[in-house]
């Protein structure tokens, strides 16, 4: 598809060479399909850039000069993005194309995946679980050892959780991935909404035994872990990282706010956090890559996904119990799409 679209021109073309400009009778547009040579990503960047700044100061530019080019109308600096973008979406589909054909699929399993992937429109939902959805732009960051978004990591663990209550179990407790920006809000009411409009999806909230946090560190994933029948708050990650320094005094005020909501929940009543000074690891295993292959160095959100289904699955005895493992991440990944397109209802 690149080859319909007009190259890069060598021409370097500075953001100060831009200039907006108020609706002129002798200037006329450039039709961005009518290019020989199209100006760099960097230049139409900064072509947008201006032209919102004009209108901030309340101005109506009615397009953007950019030198050696000619003025374009702000739908034609989208579609010089769009000329942008085409490239880097065409070596993504190579990458993945290369990807999938080193996975052990059935060719029912690679149809399907091919579908999502490549046959429908990046905003359309792939799943949705309450009020988030996985798209196919989430979806595909599944694929090769891209890092994956909240979305997924939230819609996958409430659908195990999910389906674990279908099948008698409702003992398992998830908080978002923005939990932690709940309990940096200096709102006790607020907090309070929040834990409670979670936790009262839960039939017998005396029954939960157990709270899972995934944990947002710069580009990395982590997840807590609470058990609350041994009475224990554990961490882990699969970099041994330093846990954040408001992990613990977070989920040390959520579980005294769930104690004023639950007063008769029999493990909160023993408000053991108060004597925590630190969380216990888990065993996540390492993500180190053990080759250059570096397979699972993008995975970190993976693994959270992977450790909670296992605790939703098995409880405390997944600690340092954990069977799968990075270097296995092609696989892995692999599973979790066809699990995630068999919950939206796709036939794998």
């Amino acid at each position: 598809m690149d080859m319909l679209i007009p190259p890069v021109s060598s021409i370097s073309s500075l953001p100060t060479s831009l200039h907006a400009q108020i609706a002129c009778s002798h200037l006329s547009f450039i039709d961005p399909f009518s290019l020989v040579r199209r100006p760099c990503e960097a230049v139409v960047t900064a072509a947008e850039k201006l032209l919102s700044e004009e209108r901030r100061k309340g101005n109506h530019p009615s397009g953007v000069v950019i030198k050696g080019f000619g003025q374009f109308t702000e739908e034609g600096l989208r579609t010089l993005q769009k000329f942008c973008e085409i490239p880097e979406t065409k070596r993504k589909i190579a990458a993945e194309a290369k990807w999938l054909s080193g996975l052990n699929c059935t060719s029912r399993e690679l149809t399907v995946l091919q579908s999502v992937l490549w046959n429908r429109p990046t905003t359309s939902s792939v799943l949705r679980f309450d009020p988030k959805s996985i798209d196919v732009i989430s979806f595909c960051d599944l694929a090769e050892e891209r890092y994956i978004d909240s979305f997924v990591i939230d819609v996958c663990i409430g659908k195990y959780i999910e389906e674990s209550t279908t099948q008698g179990r409702e003992d398992t407790l998830h908080f978002p991935t923005e939990f932690f920006q709940w309990m940096q809000v200096n709102d006790k009411a607020f907090k309070l909404a929040q834990l409670k409009a979670r936790a009262s999806r839960i039939v017998a909230f005396d029954n939960v035994q157990q709270i899972l946090v995934p944990v947002f560190m710069v580009n990395h994933w982590g997840l807590v872990y609470v058990n609350l029948a041994s009475q224990l708050l554990y961490f882990d990650d699969g970099l041994t990282s330093q846990v954040p320094s408001t992990a613990l005094p977070c989920v040390k005020e959520a579980l005294s706010l769930l104690l004023e909501l639950y007063p008769h929940h029999p493990s909160l009543q023993a408000e053991f956090w108060h004597s925590t000074q630190n969380f216990k690891r888990f065993g996540m295993p390492s993500q180190v890559p053990i080759d250059n292959k570096m397979i699972g160095v993008g995975s970190c959100g993976i693994g959270v996904i992977m450790a909670a289904r296992d605790f939703i699955r098995n409880g405390p005895a997944t600690v340092n119990n954990i069977n799968w493992r990075y270097c296995n991440m092609d696989k892995h990944r692999k599973d979790l799409m066809l699990q995630i397109l068999r919950w939206g209802g796709h036939h794998t």
